[in-house]
């Protein structure tokens, strides 16, 4: 398989980490420029689907605590969000805040990438 980027994604997150409050993190979708025209109309929609390449994580045990939070249960890796897949890719529904060319401002992006 063979994935090229379309874009990069920007936040004020600094430091990868397991937030419990991404919902809140607003991100810049920044698309690279030969697809704008493919953002047309996507304004009209409240939400998103964003499919990403999870490139900053550490191999992780195949089980363990949803979110390494010791009060929630020990699942499997499939069973839960977190970034320790086999095949690091992620994907995530976001809301849409605004669209200003090539770029998407959205809310919740669960990735701490700037």
């Amino acid at each position: 398989m063979d994935f090229q980027p379309i874009g990069t994604v920007r936040n004020n997150v600094k430091v990868p980490s397991t937030l419990r409050n991404w919902g809140k993190v607003e991100s810049d979708l920044v698309l690279d420029e030969r697809y704008s025209e493919a953002l047309d109309g996507i304004e009209d929609y409240s939400h998103v689907q964003v499919l990403f390449w999870i490139d900053r994580t550490q191999p992780q045990p195949m089980k363990g605590h949803v979110q390494r939070c010791e009060e929630l249960p020990v699942v499997g890796v499939f069973a839960g969000r977190g970034p320790g897949h086999p095949n690091p890719i992620g994907l995530t529904t976001v809301t849409i805040i605004r669209r200003e060319r090539n770029v998407l401002r959205v809310r919740g992006l669960d990735s701490p990438r700037r």
